[in-house]
């Protein structure tokens, strides 16, 4: 291997943090090519519901999550994560859709975001 090999392999690496979301991606369905755009939220793995949220509505309009509105400005986000919080029965289900950035945010059973066209 030369040097110049060296260089041009350092070139193609890419942070793991990117590979890791470029593979949920892949196996949630990921982006459809219209701006929709479908993630999971697992609380093992994720920081949180609205994070989430944020980077599935920046993905769906071409951002960066912290360029995206801030999610308190269309809900509480606390009421939200709280909605979805395991009880005693177990998991809790249902839906809360809302718009955001211009687009319409679909949660369900607090495991499963859709982003779509509003």
């Amino acid at each position: 291997m030369t040097h110049g090999d060296e260089a041009t392999r350092a070139d193609l690496s890419v942070p793991i943090d990117e590979l890791v979301e470029a593979s949920r991606d892949a196996n949630e369905g990921g982006d459809d090519g219209a701006g929709d755009v479908d993630a999971r939220y697992d609380p093992a793995v994720d920081d949180s519901l609205t994070a989430v949220i944020v980077g599935a509505v920046a993905r769906a309009v071409g951002c960066e999550p912290l360029e995206v509105e801030p999610l308190y400005d269309v809900l509480d986000p606390d009421a939200l994560e709280s909605l979805f919080e395991p009880c005693s029965a177990g998991p809790r289900s249902g839906s809360v859709s809302f718009v955001l950035e211009g687009v319409r945010v679909t949660v369900v059973d607090g495991t499963r975001v859709r982003v779509e066209e509003a």
